[in-house]
């Protein structure tokens, strides 16, 4: 931040939208046609408010709430994750021809805890 302060003010997604608006300028399009996933669902919809008029056709996909902190965005990613690594473990583990062994599930246990623990002692607070 120290050595980047000129720029440091022009790194967040409103300007990025405006570069993307300088992208489709150079490319010669009179619209921008997007699809965005994820974080470009938040680009697009920002692009969308400071251009309505420049604005063809867009697919946001998996929209992200903005309101919510980059903390708050990566901690329900992880929960995400963890469910849908939890389910395939618990169907895999009914199939005959699994190759995960049985007790795969202790382990991303003991590996969680472990994560839980590391994280404690590198940050002054949990975030639950």
């Amino acid at each position: 931040k120290t050595r980047s302060a000129k720029i440091y003010a022009h790194i967040d997604t409103e300007s990025a939208a405006r570069d993307v608006d300088v992208l489709r300028a150079a490319l010669g399009d009179e619209k921008l046609y997007w699809l965005g996933a994820s974080y470009g669902t938040f680009l697009g919809a920002t692009y969308a408010d400071l251009f309505p008029t420049k604005v063809g056709r867009m697919v946001l996909d998996g929209a992200i709430d903005p309101t919510l902190t980059n903390v708050e965005l990566t901690h329900g990613q992880a929960k995400g994750f963890e469910l849908a690594l939890r389910r395939f473990v618990e169907n895999c583990i009914t199939q005959a021809d699994c190759p995960l062994p049985r007790d795969v599930q202790g382990g991303l246990d003991r590996i969680q805890q472990r994560l839980h623990a590391l994280y404690l002692k590198a940050e002054p607070h949990s975030i639950g």
